[in-house]
């Protein structure tokens, strides 16, 4: 892949990272922190509201580098997809419908249990500092929170992402549904209501 195809190809997939992320994110940070502020106030974990106008530009500010992070590594999956390295397919009839369907779920549970030990990781004092910090400098969550990673966390979070493509035939339309659901599941997971917030009590 020359220079020119790499970053034509890295603009297209960072802003497609971006719009999806503002088409999720700031609707419900309209909704849950502006305009029903007061009405969602009594489901708040964060009794007294803590976070302030620097906090949500610290989160823009790390999440815009967080899809720069997720960019790069679309970009060099599909390079590697191109030299038929990956087992990435696009024809549905290749496996078949209930292969589609089956790996859709196969890869969420992978994705959920991979998400669940390598946070757990993140939360040893050996690792917070070099990879979750930055997440945890939101003290009270918000939409905006969701992607608000160091970019350290960012290649993390996208790790899975990379490698089962090299593991499980995987159409290209599942890869797609999956980033996408992943990301409305993660904003939806940073509403800060009580059965929203997903992170686990910022460590000493």
């Amino acid at each position: 892949m020359n220079e020119t195809p790499f970053f034509e190809n890295f603009i297209d997939a960072y802003i497609e990272q971006l719009s999806w992320y503002s088409a999720f994110a700031f609707p419900f940070f309209i909704i849950f922190w502006i305009v029903g502020k007061k009405y969602f106030k009594k489901i708040r974990i964060q009794e007294t509201e803590r976070a302030k106008l620097q906090h949500f530009k610290h989160d823009l500010g790390f999440s815009v580098v967080t899809f720069f992070v997720f960019a790069i590594m679309d970009v060099f999956i599909l390079y590697l997809e191109s030299k038929g390295y990956t087992q990435v397919y696009f024809d549905i009839s290749k496996y078949g419908y209930l292969w589609l369907g089956l790996s859709f779920f196969i890869v969420l549970f992978l994705d959920d249990m991979f998400f669940y030990w390598s946070h757990r990781a993140m939360h040893m004092p050996r690792f917070y500092k070099i990879f979750h910090k930055v997440h945890h400098e939101s003290t009270d969550p918000s939409p905006l929170t969701a992607f608000a990673f160091h970019p350290t966390e960012a290649v993390v979070e996208y790790f899975i992402g990379f490698v089962l493509p090299f593991l499980l035939p995987l159409n290209f339309g599942v890869l797609i549904t999956w980033q996408i659901f992943s990301m409305l599941n993660n904003v939806l997971g940073h509403l800060g209501g009580k059965n929203g917030q997903i992170d686990h009590p910022i460590p000493d």
